[in-house]
Order: structure tokens, then sequence, then C-alpha cells
């Protein structure tokens, strides 16, 4: 749904990732924000940290936790690669985040 960039923050002096929206209609711009919104409210250690939306040159941004290693399209082959188990724990840390809302909610 986008094209993603390591950057610099000076400000606060570390490499964020920006993913800039891929296409300009009104569906797939309020698909990418309402992704961020999402993610944002997401806090678990597989799940990196939205720190925040904006546009620049009027095209929508997500400026998130930079993460090294592989991006994620080169590695998602399905089989056993690092991708794999990446969308693997993925998966597992959004399962174990939705357990841990339930709990709270119930309690």
């Amino acid at each position: 749904m986008g094209k993603v960039y390591k950057a610099f923050d000076p400000k606060l002096k570390r490499f964020v990732a920006l993913k800039f929206v891929k296409g300009d209609s009104d569906v797939v711009v309020k698909r990418f924000v309402q992704e961020a919104q999402s993610q944002g409210q997401l806090v678990h250690e597989n799940i990196c940290r939205i720190y925040e939306v904006g546009e620049y040159n009027q095209t929508p941004y997500i400026a998130m936790q930079y993460i090294s290693g592989g991006n994620l399209a080169e590695n998602s082959q399905l089989g056993d690669g690092p991708g794999h188990y990446a969308l693997g724990w993925g998966y597992l840390a959004i399962q174990d985040y939705e357990h841990a809302k339930i709990h709270f909610y119930k309690s």
C-alpha cells in the first residue's frame, strides 16, 4: 500500500521509517490513514510503533519505528526464511495483544 524509506529525525537523533501512500485516490488514502490509526493503538514489542501521520508535498505519510534488517517484501517468501518467521511472529503478537485486551476488559 506504500513505499517505505529510511530517514533520520534530527530532533530526536534517531532513524525512522517513513511510509508514503502509493496512489492518490480517496479510498487508498483513507485506508492508509486507517492503517496508521489502527497500528498506532497497538503497543507490543513485536509491532513497530507509529510516531506521526502527516503530509509532505500533499502526499500522506506515516513515520514509524525503524527496525534494521531486510524489508518484509524481500523476506516474506513462504518457506523457512526469516520473513516467514517474521510474519508468524507478527501474527502471534496480534493474537497475544488481542488476548490481553479481552482479558483486561473482562476484569
